[in-house]
Order: C-alpha cells, then sequence, then structure tokens
C-alpha cells in the first residue's frame, strides 16, 4: 500500500489511502518516541514510521491490529494502534456448532444409513445474505481464508485526528455454518446453528456430483 503524504493532519479526511506526512511526533503507543518528520504506513504486515531518510521504524503488528489513529495534540502527533478482536469464530464455539449440528434429529434421521460423516464449521457473513451463503459453491471455514494482508480505509475523522480502519467483512458473533458431508451418500447438508440458543435454524440438502 502506497503512502500518500498529507502536510497537515487537518487534510486527512480527504485521504483513500493509508499514509501520513508527519512534523513531529508525541508518545507513540507502541514505544515510537520521535520529532523526526516522516510517514505511516502499512508495508509487509506491519504498521511502520518511515522518515525523511529512509529509515523505518515498526510501531505494531498489522495483522493484529484493527484500527490506526493519529491525533495532533497541542502540535504533537501522536499514533495509536488498537488491537483486534478474537477470530470469527473460536476454537469453543466451532465444537459447539458442530455437537448442535449433528445432534438435530432431522439430521440425525438422514444420516442413519452412513458409515461415516465429515464435519465443518465456518463463520457466517452478517453483510450478506443466509441464503445466498448457504448456496455458494465453496466456503471458506476461516474468516482470513483468501486474504491477502490487512487492508485500511479511512474511517472518522476530524481537523486533529483520523482514524483508519481495518477494512474486511463482517461476521456474526453467534451464528455459525456447519457443513455435513456423510461418507457414503452423494449429499451436504449445510445447516445454520444458532451459537446462543444451541439450535438448528436452517437445513440445506445439497446434492454433491464427482
Amino acid at each position: 500500500m502506497l503512502p500518500v503524504p498529507v502536510p497537515r493532519i487537518a487534510f486527512a479526511a480527504s485521504l483513500v489511502v493509508l499514509g501520513f506526512s508527519l512534523a513531529t511526533f508525541g508518545t507513540v503507543v507502541g514505544g515510537l518516541s520521535t520529532a523526526t518528520a516522516g510517514e505511516v504506513t502499512v508495508t509487509n504486515d506491519t504498521v511502520v514510521f518511515v522518515d525523511d531518510s529512509g529509515d523505518r521504524t515498526p510501531i505494531a503488528d498489522a495483522t493484529t491490529t484493527d484500527q490506526i489513529t493519529v491525533s495532533d495534540e497541542s502540535g504533537l502527533v501522536t499514533v495509536t494502534t488498537t488491537q483486534r478482536e478474537p477470530a470469527a469464530l473460536t476454537d469453543t464455539q466451532r465444537e459447539a456448532a458442530a455437537r448442535v449440528a449433528v445432534s438435530n434429529a432431522t439430521l440425525t434421521e438422514r444420516l442413519q444409513a452412513s458409515n461415516g460423516m465429515t464435519v465443518d464449521v465456518a463463520p457466517l457473513r452478517a453483510d450478506e445474505p443466509v441464503d445466498r451463503q448457504l448456496r455458494r459453491p465453496e466456503l471458506a471455514t476461516d474468516a482470513s481464508a483468501g486474504s491477502t494482508g490487512p487492508t485500511f480505509r479511512p474511517g472518522t475523522a476530524t481537523s486533529e485526528t483520523v482514524t483508519l480502519e481495518r477494512a474486511e467483512p463482517q461476521f456474526h458473533e453467534n451464528r455459525a455454518l456447519v457443513v455435513v458431508e456423510p461418507v457414503t451418500a452423494p449429499n451436504e447438508y449445510r445447516v445454520v446453528v444458532n451459537l446462543t440458543a444451541e439450535t438448528v435454524e436452517q437445513i440445506l440438502s445439497l446434492e454433491v456430483v464427482s
């Protein structure tokens, strides 16, 4: 991601990619303190300060950063980063989703003749209809699958502060999609599980064509 120089923090609202020109730095969360002019950018999955001589000082791991804020505090510019929330689904949630799905009476009846099954659990996106996700040919069981690295987009901005937020899909915190494939049957079952109520909301049966 290419840095875009910005002569004053007041102009930061016009940013479309991450990059700031900084005349001075105050104390920065993460251990950076400098009065050297330069830029803040994201390079190789790291939030970095680059001074006018090209020297680079890492500020934070961008892969674990959810938000970057640059503020003008009484003439000193301060950069802070906010850590990301946990993954879309924890291991405990995945185990619970799989348990609820395979113990559902309707699904259990359909799986009686099977000599085994494979079970995968995927996060459900909150910004896309569930029915569309159920019918998608390929499902990513990891929220970060297919990602090429963290990217950030402009968030809130004032004359003294600009915030950049991580640009990524939003996922349901209490729902999961469980994919059950019987070993000896040409079917695949996709099950929407409510993790809070530990109930099955929807089951879709797909015929697998090899």
